[in-house]
């Protein structure tokens, strides 16, 4: 298993954009996004509107010193003290299934609570997606409802509510 030492979370960089788009549209991670996959120009305008944007931030996951995967916290509120957490992919399949998501998690959260200030972090993830669901109930996120929205244009599909309260993690034994 990975430990938070293995774990490095680095800003998003422009000369990155060819490997996140890499894993975005890998049709196993491509799937788990309401968007789909996506084509580079708009991965390109995606990323011109991200660093304008400074309420987003998202990382690239280092394990052991190379990447292997992104996540992100976004659309933070300072008024609300609320974030968005998602875009997690662990598109490094050496990577997958040891540790290196819930450990990248734990760090990201640490960061949202301390440095971004915010007091709740809130996602969605398509109901059917159990081993997310697992991974974000281990970091003490809880379900608060659910709704239907379209997978890549298809028809609507449940998708999970879920908060994490600042208390809730520490309580988890988050970071």
């Amino acid at each position: 298993m990975s430990s938070p030492q293995d774990i490095t979370l680095v800003e998003l960089a422009r000369e990155r954009l060819p490997l996140t788009l890499a894993w975005r549209n890998r049709p196993d991670i491509a799937r788990c996004f309401f968007s789909g996959a996506v084509n580079p120009e708009q991965h390109a305008q995606w990323f011109n509107n991200y660093e304008r944007d400074s309420s987003d931030h998202t990382f690239i996951i280092q394990w052991r010193g190379r990447p292997v995967g992104m996540a992100a916290v976004y659309h933070i509120d300072p008024g609300q003290r609320r974030a968005e957490f998602g875009r997690l992919v662990i598109g490094d399949q050496e990577a997958r299934g040891r540790g290196v998501a819930r450990a990248a998690c734990a760090q990201l959260a640490a960061r949202a609570f301390a440095e971004f200030e915010v007091d709740t972090l809130f996602l969605e993830v398509f109901a059917d997606n159990a081993p997310a669901i697992r991974l974000y109930e281990a970091l003490g996120f809880m379900r608060t409802g659910t709704d239907e929205r379209p997978r890549a244009g298809g028809a609507p599909e449940e998708i999970a509510i879920m908060e994490l309260h600042k208390s809730h993690f520490h309580e988890a034994g988050g970071a």
